[in-house]
């Protein structure tokens, strides 16, 4: 119950700021810019989260795996949720000019710093498997201007992003013996964050400013979950592997 009332607020943040900085902030902290180079600098605010999240995974899996798991939750909410208001709090660009993007990318940084019946391995395997086809489709039906087509795309993402996330949090920490179990599922998922989170929106809003359009989009997303695949082949499976 802790990992999944953390985890949600965790993607809560991570949602809103996402959205924020593509609508937003780009406006709000670089109106010098051209739309597209305003963007690109927004979400590399938004990249500094995912940058700096093994780094929180480390310390605060090293004094989970000592002081408890209890008190590290606690703190890391706290910090998050503070971090998430103070980033609300921030003036803009037309008040205190650099000074603002500045603190914007500091608030990031300290709210990212905390942060079986068919086996967990197969049903991955059949997200990602998923996941790499459904990359090929979403975008095409964003773009069709239908209502109705575009929440078929998002609620088929999201859908899919359900199906891998719920039996990755079993997953991962069944990698690591115990000892270091806290640590090594934390840093392991940080670091994964940084390729999965804080890369995409830059490639994203480059390709589709390219030739490629959307669809070079949907061939980047469709390429990272054929990149989980092959990783979730190589790993085992623990769904019957005892934890002591």
């Amino acid at each position: 119950m802790a990992s999944l009332m953390g985890t949600a607020i965790e993607f809560y943040d991570f949602y809103i700021y996402g959205t924020a900085a593509a609508l937003v902030l780009n406006t709000a902290f670089f109106p010098g810019m051209d739309p597209v180079a305003g963007r690109l600098a927004a979400f590399s605010t938004f990249a500094v989260a995912f940058v700096s999240r093994p780094l929180g995974s480390a310390v605060f899996g090293h004094w989970g795996d000592r002081v408890g798991r209890k008190s590290m939750l606690v703190v890391s909410l706290l910090v998050m949720g503070l971090s998430t208001v103070a980033i609300g709090l921030l003036p803009g660009y037309a008040a205190i000019g650099v000074v603002g993007v500045l603190c914007m990318a500091a608030g990031t940084v300290v709210s990212a710093v905390v942060s079986d019946r068919l086996g967990r391995r197969r049903t991955l395997l059949t997200g990602t498997a998923v996941a790499v086809a459904w990359g090929l489709v979403m975008f095409p039906l964003m773009e069709t201007g239908s209502v109705v087509l575009a929440g078929v795309a998002l609620a088929g993402a999201l859908g899919l992003m359900g199906l891998i996330f719920g039996p990755m949090g079993a997953y991962l920490p069944e990698l690591f013996r115990t000892e270091f179990r806290y640590s090594g599922a934390s840093v392991a998922y940080s670091l994964g964050g940084v390729l999965g989170g804080a890369v995409p929106p830059l490639v994203a809003t480059s390709l589709q400013t390219s030739g490629l359009g959307v669809m070079g989009v949907g061939l980047y997303v469709s390429a990272m979950a054929l990149l989980s695949l092959l990783c979730l082949l190589a790993l085992p499976e623990t769904g019957d592997i005892s934890l002591r």
